[in-house]
């Protein structure tokens, strides 16, 4: 379709911009301004979320007689890592960090009860197991921010070759549509 592929452009290019913006600032100082423009939380996840559409949209959508998603997949991939980007880089600058509650030991604090009931410690042993495997079982759940940290830290040490790349990308799938690689 027609509009994909102008937003796909579109995407590419102003994505490639913002993460190329600290090279290309020394050349072109307009190029601050798209930085600037993504200061605000709103405007990046809405530019995530129409990047992220943009390129699922490129990969099942096929015109006829198009060889079927080679020709916009790199295209594509470069729009999934500027929405994954963006959404990580708004989640983590919006979150604030919770403060840290010191959780008491469950083991501590049955031994005294224990003493002042007379049980023995026997029983006390059976009764702390599962308050000790309990913060375990917390420690297995998958936190967004921390599966997604090593994306997030590898894209953030490669912002300025993927933006080129993305920058490229637009330019040439701009000139050359036909061009099945491109």
């Amino acid at each position: 379709m027609l509009q994909f592929y102008f937003l796909a452009i579109f995407v590419n290019l102003i994505g490639g911009i913002y993460f190329a913006s600290d090279f290309l600032a020394k050349k072109f100082p307009s190029v601050v301004n798209v930085k600037e423009f993504f200061e605000n939380g709103t405007s990046k996840v809405i530019f995530a979320i129409v990047a992220g559409i943009t390129g699922l949209f490129l990969i099942i959508t096929v015109t006829p007689g198009d060889v079927a998603v080679v020709g916009d997949l790199l295209i594509a991939i470069t729009s999934f890592v500027i929405c994954l980007y963006f959404l990580k880089d708004t989640i983590t600058k919006s979150v604030k960090p919770a403060e840290e509650v010191p959780v008491p030991d469950a083991a501590a604090e049955v031994q005294p009860d224990a003493e002042k009931i007379g049980e023995a410690p026997a029983a006390d042993a059976e009764e702390a197991a599962p308050a000790a495997d309990a913060p375990k079982a917390e420690k297995k759940k998958v936190d967004f921010g921390k599966a997604c940290g090593s994306f997030y830290s590898a894209v953030d040490k490669f912002k300025t070759a993927i933006g080129i790349l993305a920058i490229a990308l637009a330019v040439l799938h701009f000139c050359f549509p036909a061009v099945v690689l491109i």
